[in-house]
C-alpha cells in the first residue's frame, strides 16, 4: 500500500534527521496536515545536515580515498532521493514495498563494500 511507503518514508526521514531536525507537521491537527500535504508540503532534511552527512576526509591522498568519499556520498543522495520518492503526491509514482526493499538493499550494499576496505585498511596497519 503506497500510504504504508508514505509513512515509511517519515520513519527513514527520523532515522536520518534525528533530533537534528525540526519536524514541521509535529502538533499539527489531522486537517492542517491533509491541507499541508495536499500543498505540497513534505518533512524536510535541512542542509547542513545533508552537508555534514557528505563530508569526507579532506586530505584526501589516494584515489581509493576519492573513490570510497564518492562511494559514500552516492549512498547518501541514494537514500535522500529515496525518501523524497516515497513522498511523492502522486501515488502511482511511489515505490512499492518491494522497490523500496531493493533500493535499501543497494545502498546497504554500497556501505558495506565501503566498511570492508575500510576495515581491511586498518588490518593491514
Amino acid at each position: 500500500m503506497k500510504a504504508d511507503i508514505f509513512s515509511f518514508a517519515i520513519l527513514m526521514w527520523e532515522i536520518f534527521v534525528g533530533h537534528r531536525g525540526k519536524n514541521q507537521f509535529a502538533g499539527m491537527s489531522t486537517d492542517e496536515f491533509l491541507r499541508q500535504y495536499e500543498s505540497g508540503t513534505r518533512l524536510e532534511i535541512p542542509n547542513d545536515i545533508i552537508q555534514r552527512t557528505l563530508e569526507w576526509e579532506e586530505n584526501q591522498t589516494s584515489m581509493e580515498q576519492v573513490q570510497a568519499s564518492t562511494c559514500y556520498q552516492e549512498a547518501i543522495m541514494d537514500f535522500i532521493r529515496l525518501i523524497h520518492s516515497c513522498w511523492d503526491s502522486d501515488d502511482d509514482k511511489r515505490p512499492s514495498s518491494a522497490v523500496t526493499v531493493m533500493r535499501l538493499e543497494n545502498i546497504a550494499v554500497k556501505l558495506s563494500a565501503l566498511l570492508l576496505k575500510q576495515n581491511a585498511g586498518f588490518a593491514k596497519m
